[in-house]
């Protein structure tokens, strides 16, 4: 584990986990759904590196369908986040 925050604060990797493609996220805290572009460009102002993304409390609309839309907002932030995609689909 020591190695792995040596490489973070050595690096300065900045990590964004547990952000959603809903209404709320896992936790019940707000998410991005209709606000994904001014979502991602928050993050990139903040220079994150790493955004992973759940998919609770959606609108019913499939994965496969929403996910896309915070990619392209990350891919026009102008900065390169990995985008991390979670592979569990609750609604």
């Amino acid at each position: 584990m020591n190695h792995i925050i040596f490489f973070i604060q050595y690096f300065e990797t900045i990590f964004l986990d547990n952000l959603d493609a809903g209404y709320k996220t896992c936790g019940g805290r707000p998410a991005s759904l209709g606000y994904e572009g001014k979502d991602a460009n928050t993050y990139a102002s903040w220079t994150v590196d790493y955004l992973k993304y759940d998919n609770c409390n959606s609108d019913g609309t499939i994965p496969e369908k929403r996910y896309p839309v915070m990619r392209d907002a990350l891919n026009a932030s102008g900065r390169p986040i990995f985008f991390s995609m979670c592979g569990m689909f609750f609604n």
